[in-house]
């Protein structure tokens, strides 16, 4: 073999090293890109900002290169968020995606699915569903704001329903916090299922609390004539 000919070899070899080195740089960088770009992804999310998130989860999923940029666990939590946005968006295809993303899904991520559902279905008015979806969801996976809403609003779908006895609970539940946002809207319920139960003196401590309340004060004295009177 020529010097000439070892010369070439060497040449060509370095120009693959250099080559690899390049491709790896590139791969590095793009990687560094998808971490950056996944974070930004959930820290909106986590923000409350699910609109903006949903759109840049959704701009990655479109990608080409989507299995080589990203892990599927991050491919699963772009998927997740796009769901989550169609869901509060009232799109009616979200609830398929939910379904088909749930049952390959961890603990966290089906917990998340199952309060997106019941509130699509809560505002929709299936309160059947949505009693259904929100008795799968686990109180420890949420706030204790988010649990207060779940609760107060399985007790207006069982109202919704005349599941009056099913119903009473959760209101109650809710007037035992004192402090909670839906203290006076609990208030009425109970005031108004007593009522109908005929129980006037528990009704009356409920519908009492009520007088004053901006609201509710049209409606109250109403209930409170019939009782005292």
């Amino acid at each position: 073999m020529t010097k000439r000919t070892n010369f070439s070899i060497a040449i060509l070899c370095l120009f693959f090293m250099l080559l690899l080195s390049e491709l790896g740089a590139q791969q590095t960088i793009s990687q560094q890109k998808s971490i950056q770009h996944e974070r930004l992804v959930i820290d909106l999310y986590s923000r409350g900002f699910v609109g903006l998130s949903d759109a840049l989860a959704s701009k990655s999923l479109v990608e080409s290169n989507l299995s080589r940029l990203y892990e599927k666990s991050t491919i699963d939590k772009f998927k997740l968020i796009q769901i989550v946005s169609g869901l509060q968006r009232d799109e009616e295809y979200a609830v398929q995606l939910a379904m088909q993303l749930y049952f390959n899904a961890d603990e966290s991520a089906k917990q998340v699915l199952s309060f997106s559902l019941f509130q699509y279905h809560f505002k929709r008015a299936d309160y059947f569903k949505a009693i259904e979806q929100s008795n799968i969801t686990d109180p420890t996976y949420f706030s204790n704001e988010v649990n207060e809403l779940i609760q107060f609003q399985k007790g207006v779908a069982y109202f919704s329903l005349k599941q009056f006895s099913n119903a009473k609970p959760f209101f109650q539940s809710i007037i035992q916090l004192q402090n909670s946002q839906y203290l006076n809207p609990a208030r009425y319920y109970l005031g108004f299922i007593t009522f109908s139960n005929q129980s006037y003196s528990e009704a009356y401590s409920h519908f009492n609390l009520l007088i004053n309340d901006d609201y509710y004060k049209t409606v109250v004295p109403f209930y409170v004539s019939y009782i005292l009177y």
